[in-house]
């Protein structure tokens, strides 16, 4: 009788409740993976499988290794385990029992401090079976099921891992025939086809032995053979034990397991032969052993596979899940007890999590990069990576390469009414070139785009060389099957295991009405027709640069690439969805690369091909002589469109142009090389520009100067502003402030009383200083026209914040010139008499060209300068800490997202100028709101709004946050909504015969909808309104690309000498600066320097676009508009 408190003893009282055999393959039958039934034979058992059976059940459940990475107090059945299909959350990585009889006898081993192989012997002990004394690999192949092989060492240690032998003649079984070098390999055939290869390493010389920490977590190592100092699996740790006893062997090991594996299939009721071992691909991540290259990349291309490798399925993280991978960009919630964004919020809540988010952003950064190191991403992702890390994308996709013919049926681009189309296209390639893989690279839900029509789930990846035919050719069929209407687009391309591959788009608008002619390029403007030249971009060209940019812009540049070759944009989305927070960003960024299409399409009207000559130097009496850095060369490109501002071509070249494309017209231009040469602004003409050519184009090109070349020239798009923008789009932290949500919202109270301020005025400040109670507060939307006391309202409101405590307040307007009014009128005044507490900063950005004694001298006093005062230094987060209130552009603001900013360290945002401005620019502060950020945002919808080429010209506001969110307002039945949105509309600034004019003209037509309340006198001498012709030429400058007229310079001089010989009483003192002349560009400089002449330097003149709305307090207001004869 076994004594008591034994391993016996303990054992015998699980034998009252369990039936317990030691088996092998040859006595047990696998049913599916926890249930065996035995079988009668006589063989020499090796008794490598324990069985358990509950009393009174008829199921043999097969009872594994107890896992040594995870030691929970209690195992459980785990959850997830479905029989014959497994666990469905962890797959393979699971370390919960399979079944009960597994679970106890692993609580049984924990309990005891005993290992599976002490099991065993108990257990055989127990049924009176002689054991004969093993030697260390008998007792190695007694604890592990499997067997021991040996492999070619290069091919199981290479990238992916494959699974070869060995041939007669000592070289390897793969297809390179290699010298054979061997690696011993532990392989165990698992359920549902898995295969788990384990090397067994030579033996390290560091004691004692350590688990790999991915081992630990259940993951397979992503390090590979290197790491030779840590433990990989359970079986290599016995191999290594025994070998540092020095009992044993490899080959003893390796020669006693084929020896047991020719046991077992000699016993077996059906004996085979052992088959030749065949060359696989290993997928070590899902454990699956492929048979052909072909093969292994459709497993890599599975959702399967996809889900293996997205992340970490062991680790039970306590936390959310990060809301995106950028480590950058992860940032702490200010106030994670009474966020109102909740589980939603994109920042942590606790540190915890925000360490949490960081270790998870850097393990899915190391698994990413090492998966990709071991082979194992499938060939769609490891294309779409080497494109999107590309800044010259047609050195990756190209739709032409050379020596490649494709040929198909029908039109890539389709249209059909059936909601559940199928179609099909047919292509055939002929080249001397082995095609290595076809791919469809886009995902698109609501259709399926496949490669294989028969295939019940569609196929995105096909190997070449099932597709070649007999004569070389290659035929290939791509299917399509839709289930909703919409637009679907993919890329379909061929891989000649080369770059480019070559990229063939097609594209099926589904809808239930016809709609003729949609799928067509819109037509080009009225006009004088372009040329007919391939457009380049960097899908079709190699451009190679000669303009600097930032680390910062190339990264832009990389993250938003050109529609043309965008994967995310689709040209012909439907735009008759309603918005909402689901496609708020689709519909942003969509709008912008449809502007982007439109504009550049503008630009590549001056597209010229022809014959241009080369010099060194350039001599013209409009810009003086120029001469070329060494190795560099000028030409001369006349252009078949005028470039003034007044035409769509001047303003978008002027606003968006800054360099060109060039490269011979010549056939055998096989290099698809364009290079890039700089426009010479100051030396541009109405028809005509310069072009500087780079050293490494004149040097590649072999070029001459006083040579005449074949050359073709393509204007250039600068695309930054359209990617800042995107940018600002996705670093939108949610979509409430773009389209709020009534029900939740309310109106904040105040009960401070302001003089000097109308009922309209006061009810908006009320709104923008009141108290919510921590409640979500709706943008206020400030309308109405100039003179009505906007910019005046945010800025007293502004005042009256700073003697709030804890609230800090960022005004934006779209020019320098609005943002400099704020603090000279408003501000400066204010803090000279007294008020030191309510000093703003004044954000200015450096322009090219522009000094910084361009700006007045008292906006200077509040800027951050240089040392010398030489130029402005951007934002820093002290500079900010220590103003209550910001002043900058829309534009600036994005740069404060750089300074990772705590969340809603802005307790108030107010936007200026929000009708003139895209509603993508305006997302530039709102990036910058926390969930309790008051947002303002106020202009006239009757001014110059955007200018855009996208939409028609009664279109442009609509594209407006003010005014989109305006109409959004009117169509809220709310009250809320209703006091959300203030109209200004009497005007303190003119005269009662200006304002009834422009209000009857340019406003609603009623000569009321502006009220005059200023008492504003008139001149008692004068008319109001004069209009003055002035019978003048016009002349083109150069440098500025604009017209002047000197007759109408001499007139306007003339006016306001007459103004300040004969100044009314009414008005004051003589004073210039309260004359006010408007025009356009060159005009504005001829005006100053002929005032100047006259010693009336201090009358203010400016620029009309840097003046919208007659904001300036002028006595008198002068605008000389200056046309061309032909614009008239």
């Amino acid at each position: 009788m076994p004594g008591k408190g034994t391993n016996r003893s303990k054992l015998a009282e699980l034998l009252v409740a369990y039936n317990f055999k030691v088996v092998c393959s040859a006595c047990s039958v696998k049913e599916n993976e926890i249930t065996y039934s035995l079988k009668a034979v006589e063989h020499q058992c090796s008794r490598e499988l324990l069985l358990a059976k509950g009393k009174g059940t008829c199921k043999w459940r097969p009872v594994s290794c107890r896992p040594k990475f995870t030691n929970p107090s209690q195992y459980n059945v785990c959850w997830y385990f479905v029989e014959g299909s497994g666990c469905s959350k962890h797959r393979n990585r699971c370390t919960f029992a399979r079944s009960l009889e597994e679970a106890t006898m692993w609580n049984f081993l924990k309990h005891q401090k005993m290992d599976h192989s002490t099991l065993i012997r108990l257990i055989t002990q127990s049924e009176s079976i002689a054991v004969q004394q093993q030697n260390p690999a008998e007792k190695i192949l007694t604890e592990f099921s499997g067997e021991f092989q040996e492999l070619c060492q290069d091919c199981f240690c290479g990238t992916p891992t494959k699974i070869t032998g060995k041939r007669w003649n000592n070289t390897c079984s793969a297809d390179t025939a290699h010298v054979w070098s061997p690696v011993l390999v532990h392989h165990l055939a698992e359920n549902q086809g898995k295969e788990v290869y384990n090397q067994i390493r030579p033996l390290p010389s560091v004691f004692p032995f350590q688990y790999s920490n991915y081992f630990m977590q259940g993951m397979p190592c992503w390090h590979g053979p290197s790491q030779w100092q840590l433990l990989h699996s359970k079986v290599e740790l016995a191999v290594w034990r025994a070998e540092a006893r020095g009992e044993w062997s490899r080959q003893e090991l390796l020669q006693l397991s084929q020896e047991r594996q020719w046991q077992r299939q000699q016993s077996a009721q059906d004996v085979v032969p052992a088959p030749k071992l065949q060359a696989a691909i290993y997928c070590k991540a899902c454990f699956i052993a492929l048979s052909s290259q072909e093969s292994f990349f459709k497993h890599c291309a599975s959702l399967g596979h996809s889900q293996m490798i997205s992340g970490d399925t062991t680790t039970e993280w306590k936390h959310r899940p990060p809301p995106h991978s950028h480590k950058a960009e992860f940032w702490f919630c200010d106030r994670p007890d009474t966020c109102e964004y909740g589980t939603n919020c994109v920042k942590a809540h606790s540190v915890e999590e925000l360490e949490e988010w960081l270790m998870r952003a850097e393990e899915d950064k190391v698994m990413r990069r090492n998966i990709k190191a071991q082979g194992l991403m499938s060939y769609r992702e490891h294309l779409l990576e080497e494109y999107r890390q590309s800044s010259n994308e047609v050195q990756i996709i190209s739709e032409q390469v050379d020596d490649v013919s494709v040929t198909f049926d029908g039109n890539l681009c389709v249209e059909c009414v059936e909601t559940d189309a199928e179609l099909k296209w047919n292509f055939q390639i002929k080249t001397e070139r082995l095609l290595a893989h076809v791919a469809l690279l886009k995902q698109e839900p609501g259709a399926s785009f496949s490669l294989d029509e028969n295939s019940p789930e569609p196929c995105t990846y096909s190997t070449g060389e099932q597709l070649c035919n007999s004569d070389m050719t290659y035929d290939i069929t791509v299917s399509f099957k839709s289930n909703n209407p919409g637009l679907y687009e993919q890329w379909l391309v061929f891989d000649f295991d080369m770059r480019p591959v070559l990229l063939q788009k097609l594209k099926v608008k589904v809808r239930q009405q016809p709609s003729p002619n949609l799928l067509e390029e819109p037509p080009e403007d009225f006009g004088r027709p372009s040329q007919n030249l391939e457009h380049w971009h960097r899908g079709n060209r190699v451009i190679v640069p000669c303009m600097d940019k930032t680390e910062v812009q190339e990264e832009l540049l990389k993250e938003y690439k050109p529609p043309q070759i965008s994967l995310q944009y689709k040209s012909l989305d439907d735009s008759n969805t309603a918005m909402n927070h689901q496609n708020y960003k689709k519909k942003m960024h969509s709008f912008l690369y449809t502007e982007e299409q439109a504009e550049d399409q503008i630009v590549s009207r001056l597209n010229v091909r022809g014959t241009i000559t080369l010099s060194v130097t350039l001599d013209d009496p409009q810009f003086g002589m120029k001469m070329a850095p060494l190795g560099e060369l000028f030409c001369a490109v006349s252009v078949p469109y005028t470039l003034t501002p007044d035409s769509p071509e001047g303003w978008v070249l002027r606003r968006s142009v800054q360099s060109a494309l060039i490269a011979p017209v010549s056939s055998d231009n096989k290099s698809h090389k364009v290079y890039e040469a700089i426009i010479l602004r100051d030396a541009t003409s109405e028809n005509k520009m310069h072009l500087q050519l780079s050293k490494r184009c004149c040097s590649d090109l072999k070029l001459q100067s006083n040579e005449t070349y074949e050359m073709e020239v393509q204007f250039h798009l600068n695309r930054l502003k359209f990617c800042e923008m995107h940018k600002a789009i996705d670093f939108l932290p949610d979509t409430e402030r773009v389209l709020p949500d009534f029900r939740n919202c309310i109106v904040p109270v105040n009960e401070i009383e302001f003089p000097k301020v109308n009922a309209k005025q006061h009810a908006a400040i009320d709104f923008i200083v009141g108290d919510s109670d921590g409640r979500s507060v709706a943008p206020l939307l400030i309308y109405g026209p100039f003179g009505t006391g906007k910019t005046f309202t945010l800025a007293t409101a502004a005042k009256e914040l700073v003697r709030q405590p804890h609230t800090r307040v960022l005004i934006c307007t779209l020019t320098n010139s609005s943002a400099d009014l704020y603090i000279k009128d408003h501000f400066h005044p204010y803090v000279n008499s007294g008020h030191p507490e309510m000093k703003p900063l004044r954000i200015k950005a450096n322009k090219q060209g522009v000094l910084v004694s361009s700006t007045d001298e008292i906006t200077q006093k509040y800027c951050l300068l240089s040392k010398d005062g030489q130029f402005f230094l951007p934002p820093t987060k002290s500079a900010l800490d220590h103003h209550r209130i910001v002043i900058t552009t829309t534009a600036m603001a994005r740069h404060f997202n750089d300074l990772k900013l705590s969340d809603g360290y802005f307790t108030h945002i107010l936007i200026d100028e929000a009708s003139q401005m895209l509603e993508c620019e305006a997302l530039m502060p709102l990036g910058l709101a926390g969930p309790v950020t008051r947002v303002v945002l106020a202009g006239d919808h009757m001014q110059m709004g955007p200018k855009l080429f996208s939409t028609d010209d009664d279109q442009h506001s609509n594209h407006s946050l003010l005014n989109r969110l305006f109409h959004f307002y009117q169509g809220c039945e709310s009250s809320t909504a209703l006091k959300s949105r203030i109209f200004f509309h009497e005007n303190y600034r003119n005269t009662k015969e200006i304002v009834e004019f422009v209000s009857t003209h340019f406003y609603v037509g009623k000569s009321d909808a502006i009220k005059a309340v200023g008492n504003v006198p008139a001149h008692p001498n004068s008319h109001t309104l004069r209009f003055h012709h002035v019978r003048g030429e016009s002349h083109l400058d150069s440098a500025s690309m604009s017209w002047f007229n000197l007759d109408e310079v001499e007139c306007v001089v003339e006016i306001v000498q007459n103004l300040l010989r004969d100044w009314p009483i009414a008005w004051g003192n003589h004073d210039q600066s309260s004359i006010c002349v408007l025009s356009e560009r060159c005009q504005v400089s001829m005006i100053r320097k002929e005032l100047q002449k006259r010693f009336l330097g201090r009358v203010t003149v400016e620029n009309i676009s840097n003046v919208q709305g007659i904001y300036h307090e002028n006595n008198s207001k002068i605008w000389s508009g200056i046309y061309s004869n032909r614009a008239l």
